[in-house]
């Protein structure tokens, strides 16, 4: 038997409870509440003693739809979430447990889980709003345990493997791979990057189960599930399919220029040469001058296409080779080569290198000969004068090398100082092709230097090149 003292203790601890707690009668009506009741639905207790559990159900609930607590008659428990209807109007939610007490009464306790369900559907919006970011993303996204069950996919990937996300998280990713082989290399290196715990990336071929070839650049990231901290990976896979090709394409091109070059370096050129000894035979044995004449002109036609030839392949080499870094040149050496050899070949002009040139060394490969050698046959071949004079000098500064190459021609106007430059730019009645100057240019681009024409004192031009030094 209870004694009065222990009923009132009990009392106490119902009313100092921190979830409410609510005696039901048969008939639904609320014959006793706590403070806690109250303040979770804010009406007064009094209140809540003239009112029924179907008072406090929400509007939209279908009146079927509320607790009939028939489970707690035929069990003697019942526990279930729910909502119930706050005094002001909005809904509470709750998660209440029910048991029978004597003469068909009942006793709910109830604890408000507002506040966490409300984190549960922020939760559940970020994960939305999670996956609507991934599936914006064309490339293939995923997260893989150890037993190789698909935590995450995006859009891409399911895409990949024929199927969409929802299809294939949570499942072995086994059983949608089209060729084992090429699995287990893929599950390899997923493997390594959780063990080692290090990134990694990797190129791989994979093929889709539309049976299409795809190259990816795979980026593997170590990856804990936020959940429980499971070892996982994270991956990012870029569609490189398209870049390979077109650098396969580049790669043929470049064969074919290559070849192009081949053509030109020896077969036209050889030709060339052959019809310019002929020429020469011709004019030494002929003594009609009309005729000679005319294999003058056959001689100047095959001189220039000679000269085209070599410019073309230069050209060709400059396109099928790049200065790698650390590749050097000696200035002086190119310098006393190209000014001998144009004076070679001009015996009429006068070629000089009027400065001594220190043995300074420039970032640049062979192909620096080809700038020095145009310019001075540039000089040479648009000279108006009777006998072309073209001098080469050079300074030095800490850290530039600047050539000059000067000469008493006509000059350049400024209207065309730059324009000379450009590709097929001949100028001032040039019968050359115009692509010297334009080798010229992009060499020296090329070599992280400077290409200038200014005017000659007191006529003429100057052709400035400037080169940085190797440190």
């Amino acid at each position: 038997m209870t004694s009065s003292s222990d009923n009132s203790s009990y009392h106490a601890h119902v009313e100092k409870a921190p979830i409410g707690i609510f005696e039901v009668n048969e008939h639904g009506e609320y014959v006793d509440v706590n403070e806690a009741a109250g303040d979770m639905v804010g009406y007064s207790r009094h209140e809540l003693l003239d009112m029924s559990v179907a008072d406090l159900a929400p509007e939209q609930d279908d009146p079927e739809e509320i607790p009939s607590f028939t489970e707690v008659r035929e069990t003697g428990h019942m526990r279930t979430e729910g909502q119930i209807r706050h005094k002001n109007g909005h809904t509470v939610d709750i998660i209440f447990e029910a048991v029978e007490l004597e003469e068909g009464r009942l006793v709910a306790y109830v604890q408000d889980i507002s506040e966490e369900k409300q984190y549960e559907k922020a939760l559940e919006r970020t994960r939305d709003e999670l996956r609507q970011i991934i599936d914006l993303i064309p490339d293939p996204i995923f997260v893989k345990n150890r037993d190789d069950e698909i935590l995450l996919s995006n859009e891409a990937n399911a895409e990949l493997l024929g199927t969409i996300p929802e299809e294939i998280e949570g499942k072995p990713e086994p059983e949608f791979f089209p060729e084992s082989d090429q699995y287990e290399t893929l599950r390899q290196r997923d493997i390594e990057v959780i063990e080692s715990g290090e990134s990694a990336m990797f190129e791989e071929e994979v093929t889709s189960l539309a049976t299409e070839k795809h190259i990816f650049q795979t980026s593997r990231i170590p990856f804990k599930t936020p959940e429980i901290g499971e070892e996982a990976v994270f991956g990012y896979a870029r569609d490189i399919t398209e870049l390979r090709e077109y650098e396969q394409e580049l790669e043929d091109q470049r064969d074919n220029l290559e070849i192009l070059n081949q053509v030109l370096r020896h077969d036209v050129r050889n030709d060339l040469q052959l019809v310019t000894a002929y020429a020469d035979l011709l004019v030494e044995e002929c003594e009609d001058e009309e005729v000679k004449g005319y294999i003058t002109t056959i001689q100047d036609s095959a001189d220039h296409a000679i000269e085209l030839t070599r410019t073309a392949r230069e050209i060709a080499d400059v396109m099928l080779s790049t200065t790698k870094e650390g590749q050097q040149v000696n200035l002086r050496a190119i310098l006393e080569n190209e000014v001998s050899e144009v004076q070679s070949s001009y015996p009429n002009a006068a070629v000089s290198l009027e400065t001594t040139v220190s043995s300074v060394t420039i970032n640049a490969n062979d192909m620096l000969s080809s700038v020095f050698r145009n310019l001075l046959k540039n000089a040479i071949q648009h000279n108006d004068k009777a006998v072309a004079e073209v001098t080469t000098s050079v300074t030095e500064q800490d850290d530039i090398a600047t050539i000059q190459i000067a000469d008493n021609g006509p000059g350049v106007p400024d209207g065309q100082k730059d324009d000379i430059f450009a590709k097929g730019e001949r100028g001032l009645e040039s019968a050359g092709s115009g692509m010297g100057l334009y080798l010229v240019a992009t060499l020296v681009t090329d070599y992280g230097g400077e290409v200038w024409v200014e005017d000659n004192d007191p006529e003429g031009s100057v052709f400035v090149v400037e080169l940085p030094k190797t440190e």
